[in-house]
């Protein structure tokens, strides 16, 4: 059996009374938390599971070198944009949000605890 931590599950809790339930959540699809984000929070996320996600290998690829920042400051923009991204799940395991945050300046915290940031998109 898997159990969240509870400081992510919080996080979880947080993103569902964000926005409302069209939004759209990247989450780093290394960690699989995109596949949790629809049940957890209501949201829609960019790379859900592969067998129910259009494009799923591309957009696990694209969601990926987001989140690892290997695009250029506008090749992110334009991932966020084209696809009406409106909020980053980000955890420990991604890594320093402060660092993420220098590397994409348009992303703006909306909620923190020691294990997730969450960013809302500000383009």
């Amino acid at each position: 059996m898997v159990y969240l931590d509870q400081e992510i599950y919080s996080g979880f809790k947080k993103l569902e009374k964000l926005g409302n339930q069209e939004n759209t959540v990247l989450a780093n699809s290394s960690s699989a938390f995109d596949t949790l984000i629809p049940a957890l929070s209501g949201h829609k996320t960019f790379s859900g599971h592969n067998l129910l996600t259009i494009n799923s290998e591309r957009k696990s690829a694209d969601a990926a070198g987001f989140f690892q920042k290997k695009q250029t400051f506008e090749e992110g923009k334009k991932l966020l944009s084209e696809n009406k991204i409106k909020y980053i799940f980000f955890t420990d395991l991604d890594g320093n949000p402060a660092d993420f945050q220098n590397y994409y300046p348009f992303l703006k915290p909306v909620f923190e605890n020691q294990s997730v940031t969450i960013f809302a998109v500000n383009l």
